[in-house]
């Protein structure tokens, strides 16, 4: 893969000195999503599912190509697909449309202790509403994910089993991992919910495959534009659904004298309550991101036409190989990636130093224009635990080169003259 080639595509990386190395918070856009976003402003400008003229038509149709696009890319179905504002929201989907009202005093959440906070604090605010139990999975002091401790967390009191594809810090975990979580939470009858956001832009996801009830991404980290998200429900799940957010576009029909808890009395007639949507359109209130789902649309298509994933994470791992061996020259650092038995891809590697804070390497590589991600990442818990004030992630994706890594080598030897 050439990855300089590829990087022409990006017009912010083209036309500037930047060294980004932070596509794991968010991935830089190609002409082709900025282009398909503009066009669409320009030229089809109207609302969906509402306007009975033909422009309206015109955007309803891109809409659902879209949806229908996302579908394709990871092999569901379009009423399946969902849209929403992100990962962090696609989460929240989830918590308060199926968990709020499924899920019972004493039921049990299994979830690890490193996740991105989007897919930790809402468990931790619904278990307190709804006195559910939290389980959190160990990892090692070398980082790993402690897979024994992750199965024998897993009960028949788990109603949920929770997990991130891919660590937004330590990477990603051995498929036979995951494989073998799926299979227990199946065994005792929970419903699985993965955080993609890491891994939809560097591994093939299969839902057909998978096993997996709801999945979550963002676009924005796929090459597509903010403010857009997916959640995949699975087909088996929609007569669970209930509703998330409550307004235009996801009501069949509405009438006033309706109450939450049940039909009221209006001028002495019984009405019905609201009735919902089918789904996907249920959990989409409101006017959706419509521009944002065209440009996810034309990321995906830019995706498939000149990404190759086998070809990506061999690109990744020579990126990952070289930046670990230049690390490892500084006694001080600490690396924070498991080495598991398996030979594990990975789009990023995190580190920390005994010497200098994390905000001060990032600083430092700043005057350089190398721009990397320092902090807690959204993930406080396992930074404690750890005994970690903070650490430095490194990310890579399709248009990062070896002179990237190799300025930013050169910006850490030149801190520790």
């Amino acid at each position: 893969m050439n990855a300089l080639h590829i990087k022409q595509d990006f017009p912010l990386l083209r036309s500037s000195s930047v060294v980004y190395l932070d596509s794991a918070a968010t991935a830089q856009k190609p002409d082709a999503v900025i282009d398909a976003i503009s066009n669409f402003y320009r030229t089809s400008n109207a609302p969906v599912h509402r306007g009975i003229y033909a422009l309206a038509e015109q955007a309803t149709q891109l809409y659902e190509d879209a949806r229908k696009a996302v579908a394709d890319f990871i092999n569901a179905e379009s009423q399946e697909i969902v849209f929403t504002s992100g990962t962090t929201d696609s989460i929240n989907m989830v918590a308060y449309a199926w968990a709020a009202d499924t899920l019972k005093e004493g039921d049990e959440i299994v979830l690890p202790e490193s996740e991105h906070h989007a897919n930790l604090l809402v468990w931790q605010q619904l278990a307190h509403r709804n006195k559910l139990v939290i389980n959190y999975v160990k990892l090692t002091d070398d980082f790993k994910l402690d897979l024994n401790d992750f199965l024998q967390k897993i009960t028949h009191k788990t109603k949920l089993v929770t997990f991130a594809l891919s660590s937004h810090i330590f990477g990603n975990y051995p498929q036979e991992y995951i494989r073998a979580i799926i299979a227990k939470a199946h065994e005792v009858g929970a419903k699985i919910l993965c955080d993609a956001a890491q891994a939809v832009g560097h591994m093939k996801i299969d839902m057909q495959l998978s096993g997996i009830d709801f999945l979550a991404f963002s676009g924005h980290k796929i090459f597509g534009p903010t403010g857009i998200g997916v959640l995949y429900v699975n087909k088996k799940n929609f007569s669970a659904m209930g509703v998330y957010r409550i307004g235009g576009g996801m009501v069949q029909s509405a009438q006033l004298g309706c109450t939450q808890l049940g039909c009221a009395q209006l001028s002495g007639e019984q009405l019905s309550c609201p009735e919902w949507k089918e789904m996907p359109y249920r959990l989409e209130a409101g006017t959706p991101p419509i521009a944002q789902a065209i440009g996810l649309h034309a990321a995906l298509s830019y995706f498939k036409e000149k990404i190759v994933y086998q070809e990506l994470a061999e690109h990744e791992d020579t990126l990952t190989k070289h930046l670990l061996e230049r690390l490892k020259k500084h006694d001080d650092i600490v690396i924070m990636q498991p080495r598991y038995e398996q030979p594990v891809h990975n789009h990023l590697v995190s580190f920390y130093s005994k010497k200098f804070h994390a905000h001060d390497i990032a600083a430092w590589l700043s005057q350089y224009n190398v721009a990397v991600r320092a902090g807690h990442h959204c993930a406080q818990p396992i930074h404690q635990r750890l005994g970690i004030v903070a650490s430095v992630r490194v990310s890579f994706h399709a248009y990062t080169t070896m002179h990237d890594i190799d300025m930013l080598c050169h910006a850490l030897d030149q801190l520790y003259k």
